[in-house]
């Protein structure tokens, strides 16, 4: 009998406390469908992306609607998504801004206000010649405008110290003077 391909993707740890009746309801869900608890939460969650519309947020610019189709939170996180964080970072904030962190905010400062990151790549969405490219477009197009541009070889680099410096900044107030970037 043949095995079963091993998956290769490491899932995530998620610790989260509920209601003691949403537990139940849950753990009931998962023992009525014959499945795990974590497969009834995924399914859940996926559900909620799924239906989920997301509005249009951007910074200060009004865009109609109407002038582009609705999109919904699980096509919205395919085009954001990447494995690599400074790509993830900067398609967030162009595309949600109102979902930022501190620390996201801080971070795209410290990049943006220091001139060694300066360069010319505008990251930016993936061009899948779906109908939801006008959008994608019109919202970098408002993040990058002001910025000239970013150089995202040195911004990878130095990912974990841009980290760092953030998380020490928070620590004692103030950006350190000169940061040692590679």
């Amino acid at each position: 009998m043949a095995k079963a391909p091993v998956n290769r993707t490491k899932a995530d740890t998620l610790s989260l406390r509920v209601s003691p009746d949403l537990k139940f309801g849950l753990e009931l869900l998962a023992k009525l469908e014959e499945r795990s608890l974590t497969t009834i939460v995924e399914r859940s969650l996926r559900t909620t992306f799924y239906t989920k519309i997301v509005p249009f947020q951007t910074f200060g610019t009004r865009l109609d609607p109407a002038d582009y189709p609705e999109i919904r939170y699980s096509e919205l996180l395919t085009y954001i998504w990447s494995l690599d964080g400074p790509t993830r970072l900067f398609r967030t904030v162009a595309a949600l801004p109102g979902t930022v962190t501190v620390k996201d905010v801080s971070l795209i400062e410290l990049i943006t206000e220091n001139t060694y990151f300066d360069g010319e790549d505008r990251i930016g969405f993936a061009v899948t010649g779906s109908e939801h490219d006008k959008l994608l477009s019109a919202l970098m197009d408002i993040f990058w405008n002001g910025f000239g541009g970013v150089n995202m070889e040195r911004i990878r680099r130095n990912w974990a110290r841009l980290n760092y410096v953030v998380d020490e900044a928070f620590a004692t107030g103030r950006y350190p003077e000169n940061p040692a970037w590679d």
